[in-house]
C-alpha cells in the first residue's frame, strides 16, 4: 500500500517531501502513531501544500474527539494565504459509503466553515490496493479539459456541461488524476475500429456526503 500511495503522489505530480520509509518503519509508525503521513507540494506549484495521511482500521483518529486533535494541530501549523489540501485514506476492506459519510460529517463539525483554503479529498484503501496506471485497461492519455476546450466543445456540438457523461469523483480513475467536481476529463484509449484511438469525455461529479 505504501508503495503505491507513493505512485499515486508522483502520477499526480506532487513533489514528495518526506524520506521513504523501509516496510519496517511503515509498519511501526501504523502501530505507534496509528496514522501514516506523506508530506507533498504539488509540481507545479508551490503555493500548494499536501498531505496525505493513511488512517489504519483501528486508529483512534476515526473517534470525533481525537480527530479534532489531530486536525486543529495540523490547522495551527497551516502557513497563511497558501494553498492546503487533505488527502484521508480510510483502511476499510472495501468502500464503504457509510463509514466515509461518518468521517465526512465530523470533519465538518471540525473545521472551520470560513476555512476557504483548505481542500480534502477522502477515500477508502482499495483505490490504492494497485498502481492503476501500470494496469493494461488504463487510457493512453487522461487529463483535465483546459476551459477554452470546453467552451469549444459545447459550441460544436451545441451541449450544455451536463449533457456530457458523468464520472464519479471517487470512482478509481478519477482518485488517481484528481479532478474536482465540475471537472471536465479528456480520456484516450486505445480503439479496436480503424479509427485507432478514441477520444471520449467525462464530467465529474461528487455524491454530496450529507
Amino acid at each position: 500500500i505504501y508503495t503505491n500511495l507513493l505512485k499515486f503522489a508522483q502520477f499526480r505530480k506532487y513533489n514528495i517531501l518526506d524520506e521513504r520509509l523501509t516496510q519496517k518503519e511503515f509498519d511501526n509508525k501504523k502501530i505507534s502513531y496509528e496514522r501514516i503521513e506523506i508530506k507533498c507540494e504539488h509540481k507545479n506549484t508551490i503555493e500548494e501544500n499536501i498531505l496525505i495521511i493513511l488512517l489504519p482500521d483501528t486508529s483512534k483518529y476515526y473517534k470525533k474527539e481525537t480527530l479534532s486533535l489531530l486536525i486543529k494541530n495540523y490547522l495551527d501549523k497551516l502557513k497563511k494565504n497558501i494553498m492546503h489540501h487533505f488527502i484521508f485514506i480510510l483502511n476499510f476492506k472495501q468502500n464503504n459509503e457509510s463509514k466515509i459519510i461518518k468521517f465526512n460529517k465530523k470533519l465538518k463539525e471540525i473545521i472551520p466553515t470560513t476555512m476557504t483554503d483548505l481542500y480534502i479529498e477522502i477515500y477508502t484503501i482499495d483505490k490504492f490496493l494497485y498502481c492503476l496506471p501500470e494496469h493494461s485497461s488504463f487510457p493512453k492519455s487522461i487529463h483535465i479539459t483546459p476551459a477554452d476546450e470546453i467552451q469549444l466543445l459545447i459550441d460544436t456540438y451545441k451541449l450544455s456541461i451536463y449533457q456530457f457523461a458523468h464520472i464519479w469523483q471517487n470512482d478509481t480513475l478519477n482518485v488517481w488524476l484528481g479532478a474536482k467536481p465540475m471537472d471536465l476529463l479528456t480520456i484516450e484509449r486505445y480503439s479496436d475500429s480503424s479509427a485507432g484511438i478514441s477520444i471520449g469525455y467525462r464530467l465529474v461529479i461528487i455524491k454530496e456526503h450529507n
